[in-house]
């Protein structure tokens, strides 16, 4: 291989390799988006939840907490992201102390 074919490969393999980075910062900023939304959108409902009644809220969201932990963990019980979007899920949910008073 000569090196002008080197050369040009290497061109190639940079000029691809900027667009994948593209690609990936796009895709990164899809993420980052929905999971605002969703986020957004949990703080929504369990507004809503504990304004219907909260001891029936708070009696429930045990058992509600423990089947989304099953499904995702299910097929990877040491999954570190599972686990973040459990805490997440958990620390929007659950009653705050000063609402309790």
């Amino acid at each position: 291989m000569s090196p002008d074919d080197k050369i040009n490969g290497l061109t190639t393999l940079s000029a691809r390799h900027g667009e994948m980075i593209a690609r990936l910062s796009e895709a990164q900023s899809d993420v980052a988006a929905k999971q605002v939304a969703l986020q957004m959108a949990v703080r929504f409902v369990a507004g809503i939840l504990r304004g219907i009644d909260s001891d029936h809220y708070r009696h429930q969201l045990g058992g509600f907490l423990a089947m989304l932990e099953d499904a995702l963990t299910r097929d990877d019980p040491d999954s570190d992201l599972a686990r973040r979007v459990l805490d997440t899920v958990k620390s929007t949910l659950e009653p705050e102390e000063d609402e309790e008073a």
